[in-house]
């Protein structure tokens, strides 16, 4: 039994080193910090988490939630806006219309990876799977996805 306890502790010890930690704002580096704050003024209920060398940072600004990683850097590495399905461009809207009759959206993410925006949008239906689908902004399926 003595065997598995240390594989077993040093199991879990690495598996929690691998997990976003929850740290102060005074854990974050000034020149991330700095990026963040120069980029959203306005952010409020602000909560930081550490993975590695990459910052994730939750906040809303106004009635919108947004998530944002940063490197070490201060370099933005993706930035995840929540949209309500009216604010999406009409392209999309377009083609949700023609292509997911059957179908409700019911959760947006509006995604900047370094520039390039993506929309994920999650799509109800009470007689289809529901569906996960990736627009580029002109409104072109990028992935059409089940959702489990």
């Amino acid at each position: 039994m003595k065997r598995f306890i240390l594989p077993l502790f040093t199991l879990v010890a690495l598996m929690g080193t691998s997990c976003a930690q929850d740290i102060s704002k005074s854990e974050v580096p000034s020149v991330v910090l700095n990026a963040f704050q120069q980029r959203f003024e306005q952010a409020k209920k602000i909560e930081w988490e550490r993975k590695g060398e990459v910052y994730e940072v939750e906040f809303d600004m106004g009635l919108t939630e947004f998530e944002a990683w940063l490197d070490h850097s201060g370099q933005f590495l993706r930035i995840k806006e929540e949209l309500f399905g009216k604010d999406l461009p009409e392209g999309i809207k377009s083609k949700i219309a023609s292509e997911f009759v059957n179908f409700r959206i019911d959760d947006v993410d509006k995604i900047d990876e370094k520039g390039k925006i993506t929309y994920k949008v999650e799509l109800d239906s009470a007689t289809e799977q529901d569906r996960k689908v990736t627009f580029d902004e002109a409104g072109e399926i990028l992935e059409n996805n089940v959702d489990w």
